[in-house]
């Protein structure tokens, strides 16, 4: 009888306990974040020796805590207040887009003669660094690529991506806020109206939420069933988001006690078990090529993009969730934006990955066709 599964689920849902517990008792975890600890845990988790973490059972976890999770923490934000934003939102998408590209396209010509499928790997990493993993899928198949090419590209993006994440959480806010100008707390009588305290919530009105939460999650996964699998992760997130917004219009629920606690278990739930997909020496072993490759491609569009975002005055909140959103797609956008402490660019970060989940396919196809 194979353990693995219970042992992992064991883990997800129990590491995160652990974790807010040392938050709480130890400065430097509550400095670290909840949300950092259960990602490096995740990655250690992976590539402890004699260890093989069970993929679908993960997989599941994964999907299923973000589509609760998002609608919980979404369900106490004001999406009418969130539009004085919109205009600093767009550019800077529009910016990590064009960088995106732009970086692709150079790795894709560097490696032309190095790694083979080299203008499709460009194409599949455009999509993913703009959209996410349903993009990179769709556009592996629009290419014809062998699935060992897909396999190896995904783990190399996880693997690096594992990284980046961890950078965001930890350093990144500290070091890129010496160059990016602060956040705007204009208007901040607004700002508090715009994200509702979480009070001290029974247990009635925490399984009020969960259940608001549930209906969301319901509906995404029957979208997910009912499209394309290329494109079933946009639809699902699309729909689960969609509904939660439309909820949050409610005073009588974006005031209800316990939901954005609730929802961040949940995000520590989703950090731990998408660390422990990040299986390095697997990767290594397959196909160290993949690896150099986005590297290249992550490294420069991250270095590229916040440059160029504070060329054009991006504020450091608004510059670090786009890019999460386009690199890591919307599922990681919480935990940043509870590491920034900003409750409002949530919606922005959601909704500028989710366009990345629209116009990532275009792209992609179109870097590849260039260096083909």
């Amino acid at each position: 009888m194979d353990l693995t599964p219970g042992i992992d689920l064991l883990l997800d849902f129990g590491f995160p306990v652990m974790a807010l517990l040392l938050a709480r008792r130890y400065a430097w975890v509550k400095t670290l974040g909840a949300a950092t600890l259960c990602y490096l845990g995740g990655m250690v988790y992976a590539n402890l020796p004699f260890v093989t973490p069970h993929l679908p059972t993960n997989e599941i976890v994964a999907f299923g805590t973000v589509s609760l999770s998002i609608p919980l923490l979404l369900f106490s934000v004001d999406v009418i207040a969130w539009t004085r934003l919109a205009r600093t939102a767009v550019l800077a998408f529009v910016l990590c887009c064009a960088t995106a590209v732009l970086c692709c396209l150079a790795t894709g010509w560097l490696f032309a003669e190095r790694v083979p499928y080299a203008p499709e790997l460009a194409g599949m990493l455009t999509g993913v660094y703009i959209g996410g993993t349903p993009n990179m899928a769709a556009l592996a198949s629009a290419f014809h690529t062998p699935p060992e090419v897909f396999v190896n590209c995904n783990a190399a993006d996880l693997v690096w991506s594992a990284f980046y994440m961890l950078f965001i959480l930890t350093l990144g806010p500290r070091l890129l806020g010496t160059f990016l100008r602060p956040h705007s707390k204009a208007g901040a009588s607004e700002g508090t109206a715009t994200w509702q305290a979480d009070r001290p919530a029974t247990a009635l009105q925490r399984a009020k939420g969960l259940g608001l939460s549930l209906a969301c999650g319901v509906v995404g996964g029957a979208a997910y069933r009912l499209v394309p699998s290329g494109f079933a992760m946009a639809v699902a997130i699309l729909a689960i988001t969609t509904l939660a917004v439309l909820a949050s219009l409610s005073p009588r629920v974006r005031t209800l006690p316990g939901t954005y606690t609730s929802g961040q278990y949940l995000l520590l739930v989703f950090c731990f078990a998408a660390g422990s997909m990040a299986d390095l020496g697997r990767l290594l072993a397959s196909s160290p090529g993949f690896l150099l490759f986005t590297l290249v491609a992550i490294g420069s569009i991250t270095v590229f993009q916040f440059a160029v975002m504070a060329v054009f005055r991006i504020d450091r909140d608004t510059a670090i969730v786009t890019s999460v959103a386009t690199i890591m797609s919307p599922p990681f956008i919480a935990p940043v934006a509870d590491r920034l402490g900003n409750r409002e660019v949530l919606f922005t970060g959601i909704a500028s990955g989710l366009m990345g989940y629209a116009v990532g396919n275009y792209l992609g196809i179109a870097v590849a066709w260039l260096l083909g």
